[in-house]
């Protein structure tokens, strides 16, 4: 039998109790083999093994050969470290021009920091420092290959864990590590500012440790904190996001006078008012999720023929799991368990979607050898819709959706028995779908996991890192790479895929091609190719928090713009407070659902428009330009201006000022059209909802900064949509700075006439009431 081995609960990233196998597609037996394996130390050992279903799931200790794949910069910054490492004249030779070969002078500076590294108590080095005459050119006191003992502080995006270097708190990021955790670290590369190493050992257990209860954590690599108390998941999350937002947003002081207004406020209202739930630094503490397992409304599952058991051995034996991290081709089967973020139900469709699809002799893409059609599943679930209330059943009945992904047309009507077999065996399941996508390019050993990732919203992707990046990335805070898959619709919205690049129509093969969500009691359509929260109960939480954070004014005289809406979920919740909302999505399929959505829930106040958000910005340009195109000399650029400018008329027709602007985009972030149009819309207040607070960081600082900038911070909430995760969704309200001025002279105004009319103030100011409303 296999058998999970693990090791304490006090250990980081490793189970608790052993668990059984994993099972793959194939069921069939083979004969016995001798399979090579590596201990602790990374020493090579030979043991027997009798089949395929004897494998031993060897905990996920750190070893050299259990680590994640490097990417191609990693491979290249430690080749040029150990260029700069090499001792003798010749180490550091250009191409064009030899260096000198007298050595670098030691100072005595120098000469002090190495002494205080080599005699520190807090970080021991097990390894001999870099030859000092051979200096790295970065200026780091690290060197790759060298082996620290190491403290994590604290966790920075991506998860990994903060460890700071005394004397001088360089930062080395080591991944699978928690605060509070003592580990032996090996250095991969060294960069500006801070160093990667990965993780050896686990010398001591982390604080707030707990035994996680799913038998694939650590390989799997998706709920990187599940072995930490939720608890301090929550408080980990909110330490992130300030301090993204003080290194990569500059917005150290206005977070500070966030933290001393909540002061004075908790001290103005000592029974729990407005500033009770601000943590310090300017951040509020981390709203958590009620139910932090089984949360996730979709996941994408991969069918591959290459089956790692980890920790290093893989099999050519079809198998149906998730990608092994950094890997694009090579899957951990999950089938016999199943994933702990998705529902028994789904758990149980998945194992069924594999045994049918053996049965019928559907096979995993093989890229070498173009044999096989099968790319991915995606298992969509949602609350349904709720029925009239004269119906038999007045209660929602809960519906599921399969959307399957295949390198070629051909395996279309191979699936269709199975679609119907699912669907007669499984009743909550409402629709089957299929759509041809582009097959997944195998890459080698050091490269990225997936092209990269696209700018635009498109597939409204939210697990790959976009647009064009904070300046610099600061130190304790690298960039996520990309996601681990992309070029397909019918997993490309939240971090499972990428933009339809390449993806064909989407083929209904049973049932009806969407199903049904409820979110703070409004009926939501959502097809395979639409953007929705993937975590239902959570989202109505956060759509409280922006309903409040618009801070609509009574009377629902307000106009709200809504940019990347997807289906228009959160447009439509607010849409009972408003006068007016308008959504704008790039996705054909998502306008459709909003338009649908509107409609089935009575709203008759919303309007959704199919527009690229980066384009608003230069049809209003272009709407202020004056008709001058038609006197130049040249007939098709004055034939050009008037067709822009006709776009521009009818983008303005059903783009109005708005007062409130909701944007929520992917992870990239705005783009520069976007936040110019944010600037030049005349809203009196953004709220602005990300899923990547590093981009959030970024366009913050060019619409909060500055002499010139339009607005100011005004609150920044985190909300925990993803527990076990290391990811974080933030709610950050700003305010036009034009409006502070605005209202301080009405409210001098309405003082003054009041005085000399005698009137009451408020009737007076009920007369002006529509300050900052068109700002």
């Amino acid at each position: 039998m296999q058998l999970f081995k693990s090791l304490p609960a006090s250990h980081s990233h490793v189970g608790s109790a052993p668990q059984p196998p994993v099972g793959g597609l194939s069921r069939s037996a083979a004969s016995p083999r001798r399979v090579t394996r590596r201990d602790a130390a990374g020493c090579a050992t030979t043991t027997q093994n009798s089949g395929p279903g004897h494998a031993f799931f060897h905990a996920w200790a750190p070893t050299r050969t259990q680590e994640r794949l490097p990417s191609a910069k990693a491979i290249r910054d430690t080749q040029k470290a150990s260029r700069n490492s090499r001792s003798g004249p010749d180490a550091d030779v250009a191409p064009q021009k030899r260096a000198s070969r007298t050595p670098p002078r030691r100072t005595k500076r120098t000469q002090q920091q190495q002494q205080q590294q080599r005699t520190s108590g807090s970080v021991s080095s097990l390894s001999p420092p870099p030859p000092q005459d051979a200096p790295s050119r970065l200026g780091a006191p690290v060197h790759v290959g060298q082996e620290l003992e190491l403290e994590c502080v604290r966790l920075a995006l991506e998860g990994k864990g903060v460890c700071l270097l005394p004397p001088t708190g360089f930062v080395v990021l080591v991944e699978r590590t928690l605060p509070g955790e003592l580990v032996r670290a090996e250095v991969v590369s060294v960069k500006r500012g801070y160093a990667e190493a990965r993780k050896l050992a686990s010398l001591s257990p982390h604080r707030n440790a707990v035994p996680p209860p799913c038998p694939y954590f650590g390989p799997c690599g998706g709920c990187t904190l599940q072995s930490l108390q939720y608890e301090a998941q929550l408080q980990e999350k909110r330490n992130q996001v300030e301090q993204t937002l003080r290194r990569v947003g500059r917005l150290g002081p206005s977070l500070d006078q966030l933290a001393a207004d909540s002061a004075t406020c908790r001290r103005d209202h000592d029974d729990g008012g407005e500033g009770g739930s601000r943590a310090g630094g300017g951040v509020a503490a981390t709203v958590g999720c009620q139910e932090p397992f089984a949360y996730r409304n979709k996941m994408m599952f991969h069918f591959s023929t290459k089956r790692w058991l980890p920790p290093d051995m893989i099999e050519e034996r079809p198998c149906l799991g998730l990608l092994r991290p950094g890997t694009a081709d090579v899957v951990l089967p999950v089938v016999q368990h199943g994933c702990k973020l998705q529902g028994s139900e789904a758990n149980a469709l998945l194992a069924r979607v594999e045994e049918l699809v053996l049965e019928r002799g559907l096979l995993p893409h093989n890229h070498p050898s173009g044999k096989g059609t099968l790319k991915h599943v995606v298992i969509r679930s949602g609350s349904g819709a709720l029925l009239p209330a004269g119906s038999a059943a007045p209660l929602a009945a809960p519906e599921l959706l399969i959307g399957f992904g295949v390198t070629h047309g051909s395996a279309l009507k191979q699936l269709k028995p199975v679609a119907e077999a699912l669907g007669r065996e499984f009743p909550h399941l409402v629709g089957v779908v299929a759509q041809a996508v582009a097959p997944s390019q195998p890459f080698s050993r050091g490269t990225a996991a997936v092209p990269p990732a696209r700018l635009q919203r498109g597939s409204r992707d939210r697990g790959a890192l976009q647009g064009d990046g904070p300046r610099k990335a600061a130190a304790g805070n690298p960039q996520p790479p990309p996601s681990a898959d992309s070029g397909d619709a019918l997993g490309g919205e939240d971090g499972d895929g990428g933009d339809g690049a390449g993806a064909g129509p989407v083929t209904l093969l049973y049932g009806t091609p969407y199903i049904h969500d409820i979110v703070g009691g409004l009926t939501f359509r959502i097809s395979p190719g639409s953007f929705f929260q993937t975590n239902s109960r959570q989202a109505e939480v956060l759509y409280d928090i922006v309903r409040r954070a618009a801070a609509l004014r009574p009377g629902a005289v307000d106009t709200v713009l809504d940019l990347y809406c997807g289906t228009g979920s959160i447009g439509l919740s607010l849409a009972a407070d408003c006068r007016r909302v308008v959504g704008v999505e790039v996705a054909d399929a998502a306008v459709e659902d909003a338009r649908s959505n509107a409609s089935l829930n009575g709203i008759e106040n919303a309007t959704f428009v199919c527009a690229d958000v980066d384009t608003i910005q230069r049809n209003l340009l272009a709407a202020t330009l004056e008709p001058q195109a038609a006197t130049t000399e040249n007939a098709s650029a004055a034939a050009a201006a008037a067709a822009e400018a006709a776009t521009a008329t009818a983008t303005l027709a059903v783009v109005p000022a708005p007062d409130v602007v909701i944007v929520d985009p992917a992870r990239g972030g705005l783009s520069l059209d976007a936040a110019a149009f944010l600037s030049r819309s005349g809203a009196r207040r953004v709220v602005y909802v990300s899923c990547n607070v590093a981009t959030q960081a970024r366009d913050l600082d060019r619409l909060c900064n500055g002499s010139g900038a339009p607005f100011r911070l005004v609150s920044v909430q985190p909300v925990d949509m993803f527990p076990h995760t290391d990811h974080v969704e933030v709610v950050a309200v700003l305010e036009r700075r034009e409006l502070q001025m605005t209202t301080a002279t009405a409210a001098a105004t309405t003082t003054a006439t009041a005085s000399a009319t005698g009137a009451p103030a408020a009737a007076v100011t009920a007369t002006s009431g529509a300050v900052g409303s068109v700002m």
